[in-house]
């Protein structure tokens, strides 16, 4: 039995998914075609499904989220909406899922107490700021913050999915560069935005200008994908790091308005052909360099997000695409 178990802990040893720890001077890491790897096969499920509003029966768009998590923290709260300057400054939190996510006065009721189990406090450990970026509003809107932020008082909603990404880079807290990871990202948005594209841009905008981290550091869960629907749109957001660890690599499309996409820790964003660019895809402006620097992409052909950025079917197909089809 002890050799069963070396035996096994070897194994896994040399078949974890790509991971930089804490504290690494090498905050960014890069799967490359051909570099080994394999995931968890015991990792959350979150699956959304987003429908363009010719196919829901009543004329809207809608989201889901399905937030498939063993020891996340499972209150929502509402947010009220706030008077503020463009100039205040917003403070930003290292993502936390486990109870309590947060713990402060500016984002609700819900959030300002918190059971005694631990010396648990703002300002101290994932409770402190990492660093603020401006509000750049006169003042927010109101919405429904859950393990990510979920709708607003626009009607604005949006649904997430963690992916896999071949780029994972490290947050500010750990000893990284980056700022913004899919949960900060989804509540500035709620907070702003009152559209679907304005949500897209913004989100991808402050990951570009502040970079992005996964919600882990390792391969499996370093991108993340957001559905985003208004009154009449719907779009799916996908977003990863960049190969310098401190901006990120990010693409959306518009879901057509009588079609159904489904994502399942997966990027599901494919070729983006240039006659459609901003009538119905947006994506960062490095899209395509960093994917040849990196080595990911030989820049002929026209780019497959996911293909170039994403994990390889092998790895994925019972994980991912038997959700999406059974």
């Amino acid at each position: 039995m002890q050799r069963l178990i070396a035996a096994l802990l070897l194994a896994a040893t040399h078949c974890q998914a790509s991971i930089i720890k804490p504290g690494d001077k090498k905050y960014v890491s890069i799967i490359r075609p051909g570099d080994k790897y394999s995931l968890d096969p015991s990792r959350d499920q979150c699956t959304t499904i987003i429908v363009g509003k010719d196919a829901t029966g009543d004329g809207g768009p809608l989201t889901s989220h399905t937030n498939d998590c063993n020891a996340c923290d499972f209150r929502l709260s509402k947010v009220p909406s706030k008077k503020t300057s463009k100039d205040e400054k917003r403070d930003i939190y290292r993502y936390r899922a486990e109870y309590p996510r947060y713990l402060g006065t500016d984002k609700g009721k819900t959030y300002e107490q918190v059971k005694k189990y631990y010396d648990w406090k703002h300002g101290k450990g994932d409770f402190k700021s990492m660093g603020t970026v401006p509000y750049d509003t006169d003042s927010t809107y109101a919405f429904i913050d859950g393990a990510y932020g979920m709708m607003n008082n626009q009607d604005l909603a949006i649904g997430e999915s963690t992916c896999g990404a071949r780029i994972t880079a490290l947050p500010v807290s750990e000893g990284g560069q980056a700022l913004m990871d899919a949960r900060e990202l989804s509540l500035i948005a709620l907070e702003r935005c009152a559209t679907a594209r304005c949500a897209v841009e913004l989100m991808g905008g402050l990951a570009e200008a502040h970079g992005f981290y996964g919600a882990d550091a390792t391969a499996g869960e370093a991108g993340e994908a957001l559905t985003v629907v208004d009154r009449e749109e719907a779009w799916v957001f996908h977003v990863l790091a960049d190969d310098t660890g401190t901006s990120a690599v990010w693409a959306a499309r518009k879901v057509p308005d009588a079609h159904v996409a489904v994502v399942a820790n997966q990027f599901v964003i494919t070729t983006l052909p240039p006659e459609e660019q901003g009538s119905q895809w947006l994506a960062s402006a490095n899209v395509k360099d960093v994917a040849t620097r990196s080595g990911l992409w030989d820049g002929s052909g026209q780019l497959n997000f996911l293909e170039v950025y994403g994990l390889s079917h092998p790895h994925l197909s019972t994980y991912s695409t038997r959700r999406v089809w059974r």
